[in-house]
C-alpha cells in the first residue's frame, strides 16, 4: 500500500512534467513560428516591393520611386541596383529624345537645302532662258535686244551681256555709217 501511493505520486509528477514540457514546447514552437513569420514577412514584403519596382522599370516606367534603398542589407543593395538601372533607363530615354530632336533638325535642314536648291535651279533656268531668248533675237539680227531683270545674283551677267550688245550695236552703226 505504501508503494502504490508512491507510484501514483510518481505518475502524477511525471504527467505534470510531461504536461509542462508540452506546454513549454508548444509555446516555444508558437513563438518560433511567429518569429519565423515576422522574419519571412520582413524579407518577402520588401523583396516584393522591389520586384514590382523592377518590373515597372523594365516596362520603361522611370517615374516611380524605388522603395527600400535606405536599407543596409541585401534588400537595400538590390533596391540600389534597381535604382541604378532606373537611372540608366532615364538616360536612354533622354538620349532617344535628343536623337529624335537631332533627326528632326537634320530633316528640317535637308528640306531647307532642297528648297534652296530648287529655287536656285529655277532661277538659273530663268536666267538661261532669258539669255537664250536674247541670243535668239541677236541671231536674227536684232541688235537692239537687251536682257531684262535676272535678279541680284546675276546682275553682273546681265550688265555685261547688255554692254556687249551695246558695243556691238555701236560698232555695227559705225560700219554702216562708213559703208
Amino acid at each position: 500500500v505504501g508503494t502504490g501511493a508512491y507510484l501514483d505520486d510518481l505518475d502524477t509528477t511525471i504527467m505534470e512534467s510531461v504536461r509542462d514540457a508540452l506546454i513549454v514546447g508548444f509555446t516555444v514552437l508558437a513563438l518560433g513560428l511567429i518569429a519565423a513569420y515576422l522574419v519571412i514577412r520582413g524579407i518577402t514584403k520588401p523583396l516584393t516591393a522591389i520586384h514590382d519596382a523592377l518590373e515597372e522599370v523594365a516596362n520603361d516606367n522611370v517615374s516611380i520611386a524605388i522603395p527600400h534603398t535606405d536599407m543596409g542589407n541585401e534588400v537595400g543593395m538590390m533596391a540600389k541596383a534597381t535604382q541604378a538601372l532606373q537611372e540608366k533607363v532615364r538616360e536612354r530615354h533622354a538620349m532617344a529624345r535628343r536623337q529624335k530632336e537631332q533627326s528632326r533638325e537634320l530633316d528640317s535642314e535637308r528640306n531647307q537645302n532642297a528648297e534652296m536648291q530648287q529655287a536656285e535651279g529655277a532661277q538659273q533656268a530663268r536666267v538661261v532662258s532669258t539669255i537664250g531668248a536674247a541670243l535668239e533675237e541677236l541671231a536674227r539680227g536684232d541688235l537692239t535686244v537687251r536682257c531684262g531683270e535676272l535678279g541680284p545674283k546675276y546682275a553682273a551677267l546681265r550688265d555685261n551681256f547688255n554692254d556687249a550688245l551695246s558695243h556691238l550695236e555701236a560698232a555695227m552703226a559705225k560700219v554702216n555709217a562708213k559703208g
